[in-house]
């Protein structure tokens, strides 16, 4: 990361905090593993963020920085929309619509799946 700094300074930031460490539930399970995406919550109150990365994805909240649970997906792009209740998955050839259960800590239930050839 220092390196990086130095070849490209950040302008207008006084400095950086490293990302607190979270359970290590999250680990890549090859040398080729990727993260595909991330994304966080937009409703302050439920502080989580979703992780995609080898056709899993990954909850974990915020607060706790615990996993609440995972589910197999073939995730190449994530989008959460309608307060964060629903969220999109992109692959290269499917886009699945997942719908989260309310006040349950739960993998989302799969509404609909198209096949894009």
């Amino acid at each position: 990361m220092k390196d990086l700094q130095e070849k490209c300074p950040l302008i207008g930031v006084e400095g950086v905090k490293p990302i607190e460490i979270y359970d290590d539930e999250l680990t890549f399970n090859t040398r080729e593993s990727r993260i595909d995406d991330v994304q966080m919550s937009s409703e302050p109150h439920r502080n989580f963020f979703l992780i995609a990365m080898d056709k899993l994805v990954y909850k974990y909240d915020l607060v706790s920085k615990e996993l609440l649970f995972q589910f197999q997906t073939n995730a190449k792009s994530i989008n959460l929309y309608d307060k964060d209740d629903k969220l999109v998955v992109a692959s290269d050839n499917e886009i699945r619509l997942w719908d989260f259960y309310d006040h349950k800590e739960e993998a989302p239930e799969l509404i609909t799946a198209m096949q894009i050839t």
